[in-house]
């Protein structure tokens, strides 16, 4: 049982560790979070007004080598997310600290909290370092579903036009919202620059290698080769690894079940056993 003596001290030591915080770390006021509150529809989280502003410092402080920082920003224009590498970094280390400084008070109460607390801190940094590539992950899955279909299309469109801009613009009507801001992207670089840089780029921006094989056909296509048996060999193969994945997701679903299964029979078990008892406990009612 905790004293009253100890909560009041827990309480105090987290009352100076917020006192310190603010000391170092700049949070905005009552009246500027009002008025951010009031120019977005998400408000910020408590958890966020910690982390931004210590990832603000830390962002100072990160150094990253040149091909781990053009890595990290070339994924990061990918997923969207519109930050430097080094404030990237920054805000998974803030995001894991916030966390871990709980360990403090809570030692107090008992050591095994503070251990969660520093174990669930580390959990958090790792989550948040690898979320970009969880982004892009989901992305290219997405966009790699579609594959067979675009393959189709250039099949089907190399028959009367060798204009891979134009074969571009008109899959973008008919693919997806991700695919197609990849295809944008690509179409704006294409009109600005080199066609074979724009799609060079179009391919390293989603890593995959099924897009890849799309790619080199289409820089192909540009170089005035005829493709079109190239891309009705690769729509063939495409749909082949397509109905081999759905295949596999299929047989994967009985064990995704399994567990449900098995809550659901404990439960009847549960129900079954529950009745036997009452009718037993009843039964010696009337014998005793």
């Amino acid at each position: 049982m905790i004293s009253m003596m100890e909560l009041l001290i827990t309480m105090l030591i987290s009352i100076g560790l917020y006192y310190i915080l603010t000391g170092i770390i700049v949070l905005p006021t009552m009246e500027s979070k009002k008025a951010i509150n009031s120019l977005v529809q998400d408000k910020v989280s408590i958890a966020d007004q910690l982390i931004i502003p210590l990832a603000n410092r830390l962002e100072k402080h990160i150094q990253l080598d040149e091909l781990r920082r053009a890595t990290l920003k070339t994924k990061l224009y990918s997923a969207e997310l519109h930050c430097t590498p080094e404030y990237y970094v920054a805000k998974a280390i803030a995001t894991g600290l916030v966390f871990m400084l709980l360990a403090i008070p809570c030692y107090i109460i008992t050591p095994i909290i503070s251990l969660v607390c520093i174990l669930f801190g580390i959990l958090l940094y790792f989550q948040e370092i690898n979320k970009v590539d969880d982004i892009i992950k989901k992305k290219r899955e997405k966009i790699e579903g579609e594959l067979v279909l675009f393959s189709t299309t250039i099949k089907q469109s190399l028959a009367t036009s060798r204009d891979v801009l134009h074969i571009l613009d008109s899959f973008r009507k008919v693919c997806s919202i991700d695919f197609r801001k990849e295809l944008d992207i690509t179409i704006a670089d294409m009109k600005t620059g080199s066609y074979e840089d724009a799609l060079k780029r179009f391919d390293e921006r989603i890593s995959s290698s099924e897009l890849s094989e799309i790619v080199s056909g289409l820089l192909a296509v540009m170089r005035g080769d005829d493709q079109t048996i190239y891309f009705e060999i690769l729509s063939h193969d495409l749909m082949a690894k397509q109905k081999e994945s759905i295949k596999r997701e299929a047989l994967r679903r009985p064990d995704k079940m399994k567990p449900i299964s098995y809550l659901m029979m404990f439960c009847f078990m549960a129900m079954f056993l529950y009745g036997i008892i009452i009718q037993m406990a009843d039964t010696m009612k009337d014998l005793f």
